[in-house]
């Protein structure tokens, strides 16, 4: 198997997290923004390892950036993290993924549900829209287990403060270690919505009506809260399922 793609930057996030930028060797990235690609290596034996993973970039910003956590045991990732910047990778000729806006163009309303890495899908899809999103009412929700999992965080801090009335952010934190200083939401990220808070963030109730709901992460947080939203009278239709 021929390497088709290059290491081109590592960022380390956060412990067993990891952001890399991968360029393809001979063309131009193309995609849409929430949809993923697959990234590869071989193993000892010369065995192709690939897995899905979706892009945190932008297609304006010309790169593609992949928001990797690191599971202990499994096959890819540990070879993933053992990387280093200009190293060569496997990278799928083709990008696939719903998670798009193509079909909510005449949404008024969007709620973005993560958990853990699934916020990068979403981070693609505020960057790469904003100019239609600033009209729009959001409310993004991230779920973690601890604060510094938080990706993206002070970037969507920022987003909160330029767009004050129609962006809002709720990071939560499941899992905060003695001594971290985390002041923010704890719990499960379901109870952003079960405890009535994008309702006071908006000013008005949850509606189904012109209203789009993603999800992308633990197919738990997944199955529970797409009932969440059935139960509210939200169409399946409008809500758009992604888990890993």
């Amino acid at each position: 198997m021929a390497y088709n793609a290059v290491v081109e930057k590592i960022v380390d996030v956060a412990p067993g997290i990891k952001e890399f930028t991968v360029a393809y060797n001979d063309r131009e990235p193309d995609f849409t923004a929430g949809q993923f690609c697959v990234l590869g290596l071989e193993d000892e034996n010369g065995k192709l390892i690939n897995r899905a993973y979706s892009i945190s970039s932008a297609p304006k910003e010309g790169k593609m950036s992949f928001y990797i956590v690191l599971v202990e045991g499994g096959q890819l990732t540990p070879r993933l993290f053992a990387l280093k910047e200009g190293d060569d990778i496997f990278m799928g000729p083709k990008c696939a993924g719903h998670m798009t806006i193509e079909k909510a163009k005449e949404a008024k309303r969007f709620i973005f549900v993560a958990s853990g890495t699934g916020i990068a899908s979403f981070r693609s899809l505020i960057i790469e829209h904003e100019d239609f999103f600033k009209n729009k009412k959001i409310a993004l929700l991230h779920g973690v287990r601890k604060s510094c999992d938080l990706g993206y965080k002070d970037e969507m801090n920022e987003r909160m403060k330029k767009y004050p009335e129609s962006f809002h952010y709720f990071p939560v934190v499941s899992r905060a270690e003695e001594g971290e200083k985390w002041n923010g939401l704890n719990g499960r990220v379901n109870m952003v919505a079960e405890n009535g808070l994008i309702q006071k963030a908006w000013g008005e109730e949850l509606t189904p009506e012109h209203t789009h709901v993603y999800f992308c992460g633990n197919p738990k947080m997944v199955e529970d809260m797409s009932k969440f939203f059935e139960e509210k009278g939200f169409a399946k239709e409008t809500l758009h399922k992604e888990a890993y």
